[in-house]
């Protein structure tokens, strides 16, 4: 960690590949997420100097990250952020930011059985929120489009 003339910091805690994506969290600007070449998510804290790996990973890299509205599948807490990834294996997982080390939501499952598709639906290749909506990008060129907080 440098400060390189008061405008810049270098930041390398644990991550041991190259980082694909950044995103930093919409409310708290010391959070920031990263997603790796070998399908990794993690979270660094700016201020308290630490960094979390989620214990669910991505079969390859990881492409986009987007912060956002945790699946109903977590009653406790319907409303609050979640970090949303998308693999280049065509997956999208929510990570839960306090608790990485818990199993991530397959949202690709969780949204085929909320929306009773018939067939799988194609790889997924991207993923962003806006405040209550959920656009997903599709191999397929399509984009899907859900509204939070049931997907």
């Amino acid at each position: 960690k440098q400060w390189y003339q008061r405008r810049v910091r270098e930041i390398w805690n644990g991550v041991r590949t190259k980082v694909m994506v950044v995103r930093w969290h919409p409310e708290k600007e010391h959070i920031l997420a990263f997603g790796t070449e070998e399908g990794r998510v993690g979270i660094y804290d700016v201020n308290g100097d630490t960094t979390h790996i989620s214990s669910t990973y991505h079969e390859k890299s990881v492409y986009a990250l987007s912060w956002g509205y945790v699946p109903t599948k977590f009653p406790d807490d319907p409303l609050k952020r979640g970090l949303y990834s998308c693999g280049g294996e065509g997956t999208i997982l929510c990570h839960r930011h306090k608790e990485l080390s818990k199993p991530a939501v397959n949202v690709n499952s969780y949204l085929a059985a909320e929306n009773k598709y018939k067939s799988l639906p194609p790889g997924r290749t991207a993923v962003d929120w806006s405040k209550t909506l959920l656009a997903v990008g599709c191999i397929s060129g399509c984009i899907d489009v859900f509204q939070a907080p049931n997907l």
